[in-house]
């Protein structure tokens, strides 16, 4: 009895991958072998890697084999078996490498030159397998980082200068994690914060050298600084550069103040006095002296005229129709007019009752020598003589007082003035006056 053998193509094509389950990036072997049913035997083995344009011959035996697996690996495998009756595909197996997140990178929009108050987004992407569960965004603060947020898309609908820095993201799946490099998000800005800051604390003495800084934020950098004086109502501009110096005096203090200036815009610093120690208080007592001065003077000559009146009005009386004259004769003619008060000055006298007259001031009118008032005491004179009509006529003592020794041509002269004393109860007239 003889064996009749069927002589056939490669059947039953397959192929298995060793170790089975995952595939971590650097695992050290990975085998991929090809079986098949052939009669005669398969004479060749060939291996192909699937690709976007054409499948790519990888191995040549039965067993293909992959040292230090990466990601670029990954892919779908199949093997071709031929004998002399013809050849067969495998099935492709998918080789799928898993691996933790690379080639992380992080990117901005708009690109370029970022203007103070527009929208900008900052976007991460990463490769990775399984593809990456997790981004977080980062901001580095000076020696830590600071998370912004955990969405692939990071926005800011409106920069400013608190957004200038530098960003940073992570991406992670469960293998891993990896952050991108850091960018730079430069917002544009003009000057802001600018102030003044000088090298002395405490008074300023006049004849020292000062020197004032100006400090501002801007980006770009500032360009130029220029710095202004003001004096009252004029501002002058005094200089550039970042510092001042200048020795302080009368011509140099006033209000200082800097201009920052980028190529955006400006900004000017708070004004800063620069003044003299004691320049403003002593300037302001030296006034106020001068005012109480001018006071205390004021009312030291108020006080005399006061005085002067009073003296007139409260020591002033006037006797009608008496005429004085001096010693020297008449030629002066001064008039004078005597009022007879009561034994207390300040009384006033009743016509009736005037005989108890004992004071009266004499008031020179249109004297050429004398222009104070001279006052005098007129004492009653008892006069004991025959006719009883005597007894009304009584005689004053004026004794005239030179005020000063320029006006007293002689010794002081005694002017006495009769005056008429009415009766009560008679209408006798008035009696007149004698000069003696």
């Amino acid at each position: 009895m003889s064996n009749i053998s069927v002589l056939d193509p490669p059947k039953n094509t397959s192929v298995s991958v060793s170790p089975a389950g995952e595939i971590h990036e650097g695992s050290s072997v990975t085998t991929l072998t090809c079986s098949s049913d052939a009669n005669p035997p398969v004479e060749s083995y060939r291996w192909y890697k699937r690709s976007e344009t054409a499948p790519s011959l990888v191995g040549s035996k039965q067993i293909y084999r992959i040292n230090r697996i990466t990601s670029g690996h990954t892919g779908h495998y199949y093997c071709v078996v031929k004998n002399q009756h013809g050849d067969r595909n495998s099935t492709a197996v998918f080789l799928d490498v898993q691996y933790a997140p690379k080639k992380t990178s992080s990117s901005v929009s708009p690109s370029g030159e970022i203007l103070d108050g527009v929208s900008v987004t900052l976007t991460c992407n990463s490769d990775a397998n399984p593809p990456v569960q997790s981004y977080t965004w980062y901001k580095k603060e000076k020696s830590e980082s600071v998370m912004l947020s955990t969405q692939q898309v990071y926005s800011i609908s409106k920069a400013h200068s608190e957004h200038t820095g530098y960003y940073f993201c992570q991406a992670e799946n469960k293998h891993g994690h990896l952050n991108s490099a850091i960018i730079n998000l430069g917002v544009l800005y003009p000057p802001k914060g600018t102030s003044v800051s000088h090298n002395h604390t405490g008074d300023l003495k006049e004849g020292i050298s000062v020197t004032l800084t100006c400090s501002s934020d801007a980006n770009p950098p500032v360009e130029s600084y220029t710095w202004y004086r003001n004096t009252g109502d004029e501002t002058n501009e005094v200089g550039s550069g970042e510092t001042i110096t200048f020795t302080l005096d009368t011509t140099t203090a006033g209000l200082y103040h800097c201009e920052a200036k980028n190529r955006i815009s400006s900004q000017n610093s708070h004004a800063v006095k620069v003044s003299i120690a004691g320049s403003g208080w002593q300037s302001m007592a030296a006034i106020a002296g001068g005012a109480v001065a001018f006071l205390i003077v004021f009312i030291v000559v108020l006080a005399v005229l006061m005085s002067r009146r009073k003296k007139n009005t409260t020591n002033s009386t006037i006797v009608s129709g008496s005429t004085v004259r001096n010693s020297q004769g008449a030629a002066d003619n001064d008039y004078v007019n005597v009022n007879p008060v009561t034994s207390h000055p300040g009384q006033s006298v009743d016509s009736g009752d005037q005989d108890d007259v004992q004071y009266a001031s004499v008031q020179f009118k249109r004297s050429r020598e004398q222009e104070v008032p001279v006052y005098s005491t007129v004492e009653e004179t008892k006069l004991h003589t025959h006719h009883q009509e005597q007894d009304e006529v009584q005689y004053a003592a004026v004794n005239f007082s030179r005020p000063t020794a320029a006006t007293h041509t002689g010794a002081d002269t005694d002017v006495y003035s009769a005056v008429s004393k009415p009766r009560n109860k008679k209408a006798c007239g008035q009696r007149t006056a004698h000069q003696q």
